[in-house]
């Protein structure tokens, strides 16, 4: 092994180190800015609850995704991401976003999104039609309310209520914290509501599509 083999391989060694440790002290602080007095369950990335499918089969990427377009399963999963952006478009036209000051709805968008992004985990089985719908979700949203589109792309509520998914009184905490409530019941409550509220409107939608 050459001196500069050696040297890189120490350099990716310590990156990794450094990136766990971020991880880490990442999670801590979200849980230090949310978490109630009582332990929180972690739950990593969007957990899929068991049910995603895992293609197994031999075929390449590209073969499934074609299979799909030509069953008409990709075209329903641009379907269900329009769908599923249809309440954003309105902004805070909408009934699932009252309740909040003009202040603070950018975080009644994001927590919606998020429900979304569980929903759509946990209802699609298969990778590429779940990845289909995240995509044309986000795509919808993007091209008719772009105010809208950059508060779903809030990295840190994102890691913050990933922390704190399996447990609705933590993502309570998390929205009136981040709405500049902290520990207010009134917006503890709104959170946990607001949260429940949209993850059953997204779950209810997906199941309305039946893919082949």
């Amino acid at each position: 092994m050459t001196a500069w083999t050696l040297t890189a391989l120490l350099l990716a060694l310590l990156m990794a180190q450094l990136c766990l440790w971020r991880r880490g002290e990442a999670g801590r602080l979200a849980l230090a800015l949310c978490a109630p007095d009582d332990d929180v369950k972690i739950a990593p990335d969007y957990p899929s609850a068991g049910l995603r499918a895992r293609t197994d089969t031999g075929e390449s990427v590209a073969q499934e995704y074609t299979r799909h377009k030509l069953n008409g399963n990709i075209f329903m999963a641009n379907r269900l991401g329009e769908e599923l952006a249809r309440p954003l478009l309105c902004g805070a036209g909408s009934s699932l976003f009252d309740g909040v000051s003009e202040e603070n709805i950018g975080q009644l968008y994001f927590m919606y999104g998020f429900a979304v992004r569980v929903a759509v985990a946990q209802g699609v089985e298969n990778t590429i039609l779940a990845d289909t719908v995240r995509h044309s979700f986000s795509e919808t949203v993007e091209d008719h309310n772009e105010h809208v589109y950059d508060a779903l792309n809030d990295s840190v509520s994102d890691t913050v209520y990933r922390l704190c998914l399996a447990d609705n009184q933590c993502l309570g905490n998390c929205f009136a914290k981040l709405c500049n409530h902290d520990g207010d019941s009134r917006w503890i409550e709104l959170g946990m509501e607001a949260y429940e509220r949209y993850y059953q409107f997204a779950a209810g939608l997906i199941g309305k599509f039946e893919f082949k």
